[in-house]
């Protein structure tokens, strides 16, 4: 076994206009068997010109957004808890940072609500009595959107702001229903990749790639949960039905994001 030895080297030529790095940690061998680190998978996998392409859409935009924007108020109810001058001031610089970049967010979701509106437009009902649920999510989901519009509009003076606090309630109740009938709906597809995997995997001869298929249905789906999960605080909260503090809040929006980053993150492009 040849000893790793960690070391650091640098050779700087200022005529050059990239830098190139590299980074290397003991671990288990190229070709070993032991699947702890499949490093000949993870090698290609994150670039940073991948995470060029994915901000360059539109659900990237929203993602990395909703991330920084649940962080930043995460960060603010937990600075906002101190009682130093400090703290206090950095707590309101965070609150103006989650509302830039809440406002910056309904600008890329504008994007989003055309596509959702697509396939609204394009839905077909397949035989599946459950697919009639992800439909309800849906116009759940846009009338969330359009709710939310709404509220913004009203918050810069372009509709009655008499009507702020219903729009509020209203855009959040809408989002309610759209993750409860989501959760539904994910959980039912859920149930049925399990009950495949387990007829597949007891099956004699069983069809590898099919399986890999439902594994991979089922870990996607199993994945979803945590962003309905994360939002629901959120949504439940803007609702009235329940009264988590803002850092709660923040913590269920940031997984929400994380999980909506690694769900459209383009990883085998």
């Amino acid at each position: 076994r040849v000893p790793f030895t960690g070391s650091e080297i640098r050779i700087r030529t200022d005529e050059m206009k990239e830098a190139h790095l590299a980074i290397a940690f003991e671990s288990v061998g190229w070709s070993s068997p032991h699947p702890h680190i499949p490093l000949h998978t993870m090698a290609p996998s994150l670039t940073l010109d991948k995470f060029v392409v994915f901000l360059a859409t539109y659900t990237g935009k929203d993602k990395v957004t909703k991330l920084l924007q649940n962080s930043s108020r995460t960060l603010a109810w937990h600075l906002s808890q101190a009682t130093d001058a400090p703290s206090k001031e950095l707590a309101q610089k965070s609150t103006l940072v989650f509302k830039a970049i809440s406002d910056a967010r309904r600008f890329f979701r504008f994007f989003n609500d055309v596509a959702l509106v697509k396939k609204l437009l394009s839905w077909r009902y397949n035989g599946d009595a459950v697919h009639i649920l992800l439909l309800a999510s849906q116009l759940g989901s846009l009338t969330y959107l359009a709710l939310d519009h709404c509220t913004w509009l009203a918050v810069h003076g372009a509709l009655d702001k008499a009507n702020l606090a219903k729009y509020k309630t209203d855009a959040m109740k809408a989002w309610l229903f759209s993750l409860i009938t989501g959760v539904v709906w994910n959980n039912i597809l859920l149930a049925r990749a399990m009950s495949q995997e387990a007829t597949l995997s007891s099956a004699t001869s069983s069809d590898t790639k099919a399986l890999d298929d439902i594994r991979n249905t089922k870990q996607s789906r199993m994945i979803a949960n945590i962003r309905y999960v994360g939002d629901l605080v959120s949504a439940s909260n803007g609702a009235g039905y329940t009264e988590f503090n803002d850092g709660i809040v923040g913590i269920g929006g940031v997984a929400s994001a994380l999980e909506g980053i690694y769900s459209n993150f383009p990883w085998s492009k």
